[in-house]
C-alpha cells in the first residue's frame, strides 16, 4: 500500500443532499442491460455532476452483474427519482430500484 499518501486528501462537505439509489435486477436482466447500455452511459455522462460514484453490483466471487448503485445529488428525493427516472437502465425496468433519502 505504498502507493497512498500518508495523509489522506481534503474533500470538501458537499451542501447538496446525496441520494443512494440501489437497483437490483431481476431474472434475464443480461439481455437488457446490454441493450440499453449505451443510453445508460449517455445519461450518466449527460448528467454527470449530479453523480457522486455510479458502478455495477456483483455478487461475491461472481462474474454477473446483479444490479447497479448510484449516488446522486438533488435537492429532495422527487428530484432524485427525476433524475434516475431519465436513464433508461430504469425505464426498461431491468429490475427494481430503491432510493434512500438524504445520505
Amino acid at each position: 500500500m505504498s502507493n497512498f499518501p500518508e495523509t489522506p486528501p481534503h474533500v470538501p462537505r458537499l451542501d447538496q443532499a446525496c441520494y443512494l439509489v440501489i437497483c437490483r435486477d431481476g431474472s434475464g436482466s443480461a439481455e437488457p442491460r446490454a441493450t440499453h447500455l449505451k443510453g445508460h452511459l449517455d445519461h450518466v455522462e449527460k448528467y454527470w455532476t449530479r453523480y457522486v460514484t455510479a458502478g455495477p453490483i456483483r455478487e461475491p466471487g461472481g462474474d454477473a452483474l446483479v444490479g447497479s448503485i448510484f449516488l446522486v445529488l438533488a435537492d429532495d428525493l422527487d428530484s432524485a427519482k427525476a433524475l434516475m427516472e431519465g436513464d433508461p437502465y430504469i425505464t426498461c425496468e431491468i429490475g427494481r430500484a430503491s432510493c434512500r433519502e438524504r445520505v
